[in-house]
């Protein structure tokens, strides 16, 4: 039998041990790299206050706040951030199309917002586009690694291909291009920002979901937390109404 004396240095001990591994699991506490682009009215840089900001940004801070995980947010060229995600543990990149190529690549967390990808044309164009073979033919305009670019690629359509999309709106104004493949929310708002409103939709190739995309390493727990968080916020509402806020702002 223990003596008090044993008994109060053997409590001691144990509170000494729970300390330790408590501090340590605290100090080792991961800190999940969010890539992303400039993408509005998605993710991008306020230019009045110099914040990252979004439907998608606003999101997916909330969900790591619900889930109680540490993030940090990196803006990069799409094609680094994608590319980053798909190469390094406890990284994920937003907002990422769900296409069948990609379901096997990351783990998936969503669905956030949703769009079209559109073929659109110079208005007043000739150019008539009824499928995805048409564009074969085209002098097509496109953001490198994109998601629907990529779709596209993969059924032999060629593209003249440039690093930002905000490229693309004078292109086609100047001729340089006969179509232009974005997103029916990017699209416009790109256009709009350069006081380019003369083009006209051809064609629609489908409608995406937009999720976050993350490391195919990431830990079960923190997976199943932020899912569950992105249930949260669609059940209250609270990412139809940030989209809302967004869409009807000038940006």
């Amino acid at each position: 039998m223990k003596t008090p004396l044993q008994r109060r240095l053997y409590a001691l001990t144990l509170t000494a041990l729970c300390f330790f591994f408590t501090c340590a699991a605290t100090a080792s506490k991961t800190v999940f790299k969010l890539t992303t682009e400039e993408n509005p009215p998605f993710n991008f840089t306020d230019e009045k206050t110099g914040k990252f900001v979004g439907i998608g940004t606003e999101m997916v801070k909330e969900i790591f706040e619900r889930a109680h995980l540490k993030y940090k947010i990196v803006p990069l060229p799409w094609s680094r951030a994608y590319n980053l995600a798909l190469q390094s543990a406890n990284t994920c990149v937003f907002m990422t199309a769900f296409t069948p190529e990609r379901v096997s690549l990351f783990k998936w967390i969503g669905p956030f917002t949703k769009v079209e990808w559109v073929v659109y044309g110079k208005a007043g164009t000739t150019v008539k586009v009824n499928s995805i073979d048409d564009l074969k033919s085209l002098r097509v305009g496109g953001y490198r690694d994109d998601a629907p670019v990529m779709f596209l690629q993969k059924r032999e359509v060629k593209f003249d291909l440039v690093t930002s999309d905000g490229l693309n709106p004078r292109k086609l104004k100047e001729g340089r291009i006969d179509v232009w493949i974005t997103n029916s929310t990017r699209g416009p708002l790109l256009a709009k920002k350069q006081g380019i409103e003369d083009f006209t939709k051809l064609y629609t190739i489908g409608v995406i979901n937009h999720y976050l995309a993350c490391n195919k390493q990431i830990e079960e727990s923190a997976f199943n937390a932020l899912n569950k968080a992105v249930k949260e916020i669609w059940s209250e509402g609270l990412l139809a109404k940030t989209a809302n806020r967004y869409l009807h702002a000038e940006l």
